[in-house]
């Protein structure tokens, strides 16, 4: 008994900790008071939504106006969660990331103390663990299969990171099709180039950069969501996002298939009659088991409150420093009482370097290169391929990086491959200050 309590006092000061850990930007913070008190900068009162397009070219700072004017109509439209969410999603794009955390963790609903005897007990059953590093152990997994799924949250870039250090080995076991479920499915797609055009979370830099490496290695672009999505139930928008990639596989028997899609699209049981995975329906009308990799349940701040429970234990009793799967026997570990995946991602705490997650580094193939603040009223800074930038189309091409937030120093820090770049740096109003042109050795 003695043991259970002060596991449980250890796990409230550990889980205490990362959670007073958690908590928005002073840069955030700053520019939400530029927003109170600039509101004209609102142009957009009718549409409901979040969104960052404006006369179809992208404005990254336009939801987060409109989510810091607007907040109370927002709430009273979607939810309190929904609206929580939806600024996390746009802080993820913008390279706050710490603050999208925050945002993104304040829309699960909280639940009461007991919860931590609980988690606690079910973290300490999960003895006799062998973690082993995540990429190698997949690969191994992936190498007879002819589906793989691998899931995401939407305002987390880490799991995108993820899948671009995993591509290449996929690519490698004969692997050349990248469906995504952000993918424009309609006439206008630029599916081979990064554009606008390519989707929606494609205009995040990490899945921009996913996007880039994929289309460089050889793989084709698949969009699998149906043209009247927006119209369909969440059961019915499933089943056809599967009927479209059962599709594709009866045309192409021979080919194998990478799926990214979001949270419990790639789960393999459902839930109920109203709540069936895309990935269930996928199952039954290929006839095909796809390979199922969750890494939304256990990465900070989790799905639930829940979770970011057991994920704050889960870390702490194995001391996780690298992503990895936890086996038993060899065999993948079912974590959170769940069940749905063949096997979970643990990804570790995100490390802040310069004010950045270190993991934008991309397992080593991007560098940290230092911007240095040129202008008075600099807040933003964008690093575009030199190839894809130029003033006429601003808004059409997607950053390799950018971020408002900077370091002690005061300077900013951006993560880019080796190549030529054009730096753009701009204010609070989004106005451009100048641009730079650099190279990264």
């Amino acid at each position: 008994m003695k043991k259970i309590i002060l596991s449980i006092i250890l796990f409230v000061f550990v889980t205490g900790n990362l959670l007073a850990q958690r908590k928005a930007t002073a840069s955030l913070l700053e520019l939400e008071h530029f927003i109170q008190q600039n509101k004209q900068l609102v142009t957009d009162t009718t549409n409901p939504f979040l969104s960052m397009l404006e006369k179809g070219r992208i404005q990254y700072f336009k939801p987060l106006y409109k989510a810091f004017v607007l907040k109370n109509e927002l709430i009273d439209t979607h939810g309190l969660p929904a609206y929580n969410e939806d600024v996390a999603q746009a802080l993820a794009f913008a390279g706050d990331y710490q603050s999208a955390l925050y945002y993104q963790e304040q829309a699960s609903e909280p639940l009461p103390d007991s919860y931590i005897n609980t988690v606690t007990k079910k973290v300490e059953a999960l003895n006799n663990l062998q973690m082993v590093p995540a990429i190698p152990f997949i690969l191994k997994q992936a190498g007879n299969r002819s589906i793989v799924l691998i899931n995401e949250s939407h305002s987390k870039p880490q799991h995108r990171a993820f899948a671009i250090v995993l591509l290449e080995g996929l690519y490698q076991q004969g692997f050349r099709y990248l469906a995504m479920e952000t993918l424009n499915p309609y006439k206008n797609a630029s599916l081979k180039q990064l554009t606008v055009q390519t989707g929606y979370y494609t205009s995040e830099p990490v899945c921009g950069e996913l996007v880039r490496k994929a289309l460089q290695m050889g793989f084709t672009l698949l969009p699998y969501e149906d043209e009247n999505a927006t119209r369909l139930s969440n059961n019915q928008r499933d089943s056809m996002q599967a009927v479209h990639l059962a599709q594709f596989m009866k045309k192409h028997p021979s080919e194998k298939i990478v799926v990214l899609a979001g949270y419990e699209h790639t789960a393999q049981l459902a839930w109920d009659r109203e709540s069936i995975p895309m990935a269930v329906y996928l199952r039954y009308l290929s006839g095909i088991k796809p390979l199922s990799i969750d890494q939304t349940e256990m990465t900070e701040g989790s799905n639930s409150d829940y979770g970011r429970l057991y994920y704050a234990a889960f870390v702490h009793q194995h001391n996780i420093k690298q992503t990895v799967i936890p086996l038993r026997n060899n065999i993948p570990v079912q974590l959170l009482d769940s069940g749905v995946y063949d096997m979970y991602v643990v990804h570790p705490p995100t490390k802040y370097q310069d004010g950045r997650p270190a993991w934008y580094n991309f397992n080593n193939t991007r560098k940290e290169i230092p911007v240095s603040p040129a202008y008075k009223t600099l807040f933003f800074v964008q690093a575009f391929y030199k190839n894809e930038w130029g003033e006429k189309e601003e808004g059409i091409y997607i950053p390799a990086d950018q971020t408002f937030v900077n370091a002690e120093n005061g300077f900013y820090y951006l993560y880019l491959y080796p190549g030529k770049y054009q730096i753009v740096y701009r204010d609070k109003a989004y106005a451009i200050l100048g641009t730079k042109e650099i190279t990264v050795q």
